[in-house]
Formats: C-alpha cells, structure tokens, sequence
C-alpha cells in the first residue's frame, strides 16, 4: 500500500511540473541585468583611457605648479626693478634732511671706499667735477641696491644716484637725446629727475634744479 502512494505522489509531481513547463517565462528582466553588469568594448577603451589621461593630467599639472614657482622665485632674485620719482624725490629728502644715516664724506673716492665696506659688489662711482661731494648712504628698491651720494652744485643739494644697471631701470618718461646719450626725464613736485644708463651702470641724478642742468651734470660724469 504504501508503494502504491508513494507512485501515486510522484506522478502528481510529474504532472505539475509538466504543466509547468508549459508555461511561458519572461527573462528579458534579468537578460537586461545581466548585461548592464557586462561592460562594453567602448566602455572598456573610455575606462583604459581615463586611467591613463588621469595621472598626466596630474603630471601637467604638478609641472604647472613648479613652473610658477620656479618664476616666481626667478622674478624675485633676477631682473630689474622699477625706480619711480616718487621713491626716488623721498630718497633725497631724507638725505637732505638728515632723516637716515648718512656717511659725511668730501670726495667721490671717499664715497666709494664707504659704500664698497657696505656693498662690496657696488659698482664704481663716476665723478662729478662741477660738484662737491657731501654724504653718502646705501639704499635698497626692491632688494636691489643702490649706492647714494649727496653732491651740491652751485649751492644746491643733488642726490646721485648709482646701481647696477642689470638691476634698475627708469620709468619711460620723457626721453631726451643729447651727444649720443639718452635721458629719462621725470619730476615729483618741485623736484626734477633724469636718468641714463652708461658702461653698465644706472644713474639717477635728483634736485631742485632744472631738468636741463641735470642733464648737463650727468653729461660731465666720468666713468
């Protein structure tokens, strides 16, 4: 009896899942799973080349960062640097009026074994034969230094000025040309300016006087 329920059961089985087969079974839901999770060749070249354009962009970038170092420290230990009216004016006024140290000196040479003691690179000082020497000092623009001495021409107080001319350069100002030389003439109040580069020096003369007696001071410098 009990193999005969035993059949029984399993040809109950059998039947259901025949009638089962039967049945349609939709698997494009899962079709469609399956496939997402199977990356395509394209995506498979846009992933290869993300991975490769990710660290060069991060080697261009580290380049750029370096390259705008590497300038800025350039800029700032190299190259000239601008010497304005307005700074230079302030310049002789505190000479003049005693309002930084100065060194009290009556000749060029003297001047030059001063300023050489501080700056032992300054560059040479050239003469002045119309004018007597009074005082000198160092000054600095922009960490670039700058050999000052105070001359007086005629009665006047003139503050000439003395760098490197790798180091220095005038505003554009008006510029005049004179025996071959050229000048930047430039004023700040009632002080007048100019300048001129000569033998690889820069040279700045500055007072109360016309700009045309400058010029012909600074002509008669000997280098």
């Amino acid at each position: 009896m009990q193999d005969n329920e035993t059949t029984r059961q399993d040809e109950a089985v059998a039947a259901r899942l025949r009638k089962l087969s039967s049945f349609p079974v939709d698997l494009s839901r899962l079709e469609r799973q399956i496939r997402a999770e199977i990356p395509r060749p394209e995506q498979q070249r846009r992933s290869s080349r993300m991975r490769l354009v990710r660290p060069l962009t991060a080697i261009a970038a580290s380049i750029t960062v370096f390259a705008i170092i590497a300038a800025a420290v350039l800029t700032a230990s190299s190259g000239q640097v601008m010497a304005s009216p307005a700074q230079m004016a302030q310049f002789h006024q505190q000479i003049v009026s005693n309002e930084i140290p100065v060194t009290k000196v009556d000749s060029i040479e003297a001047a030059g074994r001063v300023l050489a003691n501080q700056w032992p690179q300054s560059p040479d000082l050239p003469r002045a034969p119309e004018a007597h020497v009074m005082a000198c000092c160092m000054k600095s623009i922009k960490d670039k230094n700058v050999a000052c001495v105070l001359l007086r021409s005629e009665g006047t107080p003139i503050t000439m000025s003395v760098a490197n001319a790798s180091d220095m350069k005038s505003p554009a100002g008006n510029k005049v040309v004179r025996n071959g030389a050229t000048f930047h003439r430039m004023s700040s109040g009632n002080l007048n300016m100019i300048s001129t580069e000569r033998q690889g020096r820069w040279v700045c003369l500055i007072g109360e006087v016309p700009s045309d007696r400058l010029i012909t001071i600074a002509e008669q410098l000997q280098f």
